[in-house]
């Protein structure tokens, strides 16, 4: 119902970080939806937001990941899809199959307690991965 109303009259979709699987069936949905009401579907913003774990180093990922599944009763295997882990080039090589859909914006989601410097540092490595989803996209085209 929800893909439907959007299809209809609004200008933006948000949506969980998905499995590509899921979210193109999601987008297909739209898609469908847009066709009834005979619009375009690249006229609505796509937008979609996850938890992120980014560093420089792959085994801080790695550790903060695994405290991630464990806080979240599921496994590294089942954050697949789900939440976006993985250092810069990394998380822009899982980030651009979306972006080559249509997906324009992306926000994140980081766990209390908030360190500012930890977000302050983050700002550049997620200024890195914008340029590693550039450098993907373009070497696609």
């Amino acid at each position: 119902m929800t893909l439907k109303i959007v299809a209809q009259r609004a200008d933006g979709w948000d949506c969980d970080m998905l499995p590509l699987e899921d979210y193109d069936r999601k987008l297909a949905a739209l898609s469908g939806h847009c066709a009834t009401f005979g619009r375009d579907p690249v006229s609505i913003h796509k937008t979609i937001h996850f938890p992120a774990i980014i560093a420089s180093d792959e085994s801080v990922v790695m550790e903060r990941a695994q405290a991630w599944a464990a806080r979240h009763g599921t496994t590294l295997e089942g954050m697949h899809g789900r939440c976006l882990f993985g250092i810069p080039a990394q998380a822009a090589e899982k980030l651009s199959p979306y972006v080559q859909r249509g997906v324009e914006h992306v926000v994140i989601n980081v766990e209390p307690p908030y360190d500012i410097t930890f977000l302050v540092s983050k700002i550049d490595l997620f200024r890195q991965t914008r340029r590693s989803i550039e450098r993907l996209v373009l070497c696609r085209i």
